[in-house]
């Protein structure tokens, strides 16, 4: 083919009264490529008759350039008619630019292919369209759809029904499988049925694409509906090598054991629960008197009383009734008297005929005015 530059083409447009249109396309970076285009009579209907010059002279040309021809011209191609529309097919190589501008002459018109790359840093959109995941030069962390991958390309084995995606791709089945396995240069795309972590193969619904190795490869996520299950069933130890992290805490908080076979008091000290505990419940619940029991213990006390009245007057040792004049001093000596106030003691002194008693201890405060009551057992005096 003649070498013929968008410029020129345009020149040519101007000079010799052809029209001159511009198609647009977004393809991959690098991947190679089919550019249907249409071309139009000077009346503004389909040109469907024009054939490639193929470098025979024939006004009938195509030429491409990449980035404006900054890093290296685009090899000539060939253009074929396809009926009612014409393609260009173009190499990975030719479609490792940014930019791609093909200039196709018919003899009504001047038409400019103008192709925009994505997909890759070098492109002119780094990013694939829609809303697909890719993996660049750099792994990439996308925890919320459980997918954690650095890049790769086809290699090793495939066949109808499987892929290798190789030593690059995401390490776990649970990362792979559910996500759409997409390879651009087939327009394939399949659901990941299964995945052999140790040759790094992908199972999918059986296809008629040829895959073939360096082919490229992106997921498109599909979203996930387990990450409650992901998150509970993850092993604490793959997360917990991180200072302060929550799989530390929770590795931490397992290594310690079951608190409750933890002997009691142990190597608790005084002042904590632990130690309170070993050695202050040291019997069984039901060893100990129920409140029945006690009430029971309550009444035959109360049948046992001696004596009991109020303190005329008194001290802080001494309890002084009239009514006990009448009592024998083997009644009251020995004998422990409470006031209402509970301070108990042992009775000490009581002289018969005498209204007056002299308690063992000295209680807090005059017992004058207290109810007090004599009981026949008594408190042992140090």
């Amino acid at each position: 083919m003649k070498l013929f530059t968008p410029a020129l083409g345009f020149l040519l447009a101007l000079f010799i009264g052809v029209a001159e249109a511009q198609q647009r396309f977004d393809r991959a970076y690098g991947v190679a490529t089919t550019i249907d285009f249409v071309l139009f009579e000077a009346d503004g209907g389909l040109d469907v008759d024009e054939v490639d010059g193929d470098n025979t002279g024939a006004s009938e040309e195509v030429t491409c350039e990449g980035n404006e021809a900054t890093q290296g011209g685009v090899a000539d191609s060939s253009f074929v008619d396809e009926g009612s529309y014409y393609s260009l097919a173009l190499t990975a190589t030719e479609m490792s630019f940014a930019r791609i501008e093909c200039t196709v002459v018919s003899t009504a018109e001047v038409e400019v292919l103008l192709i925009e790359t994505n997909g890759n840093a070098s492109a002119q959109h780094p990013v694939f369209p829609a809303n697909v995941l890719q993996w660049n030069t750099t792994p990439a962390t996308l925890s919320m759809l459980g997918l954690d991958a650095t890049p790769g390309t086809l290699n090793g084995t495939h066949t109808s029904k499987t892929a290798d995606i190789g030593a690059n791709a995401p390490v776990t089945a649970v990362e792979v499988v559910g996500h759409t396995l997409l390879i651009p240069a087939h327009n394939f795309a399949r659901v990941i049925t299964a995945y052999n972590e140790g040759t790094g193969v992908a199972t999918f619904a059986s296809t008629a694409e040829t895959l073939a190795n360096a082919d490229a490869w992106v997921l498109i996520a599909t979203p996930r509906t387990d990450i409650a299950a992901i998150v509970w069933n993850a092993l604490i130890a793959t997360y917990s090598g991180t200072a302060g992290s929550t799989a530390e805490q929770l590795a931490a908080a397992g290594a310690a054991g079951d608190p409750w076979a933890t002997a009691l008091p142990g190597a608790y000290t005084s002042g904590q629960a632990g130690n309170i505990i070993g050695n202050n419940v040291n019997a069984t619940i039901s060893s100990r008197a129920s409140q029945t029991a006690m009430d029971t213990a309550n009444l035959a006390l109360a049948r046992m009383t001696v004596a009991e009245g109020t303190c005329d007057s008194g001290s802080a040792t001494q309890c002084v009734d009239d009514a006990l004049t009448q009592v024998a001093a083997a009644q009251l000596e020995g004998r422990m008297i409470c006031f209402e106030d509970d301070w108990c003691e042992n009775i000490d002194v009581f002289t018969p005929g005498s209204p007056g008693t002299i308690t063992h201890g000295t209680a807090p405060s005059s017992r004058s005015g207290m109810e007090y009551t004599v009981y026949p057992s008594y408190v042992p005096v140090p």
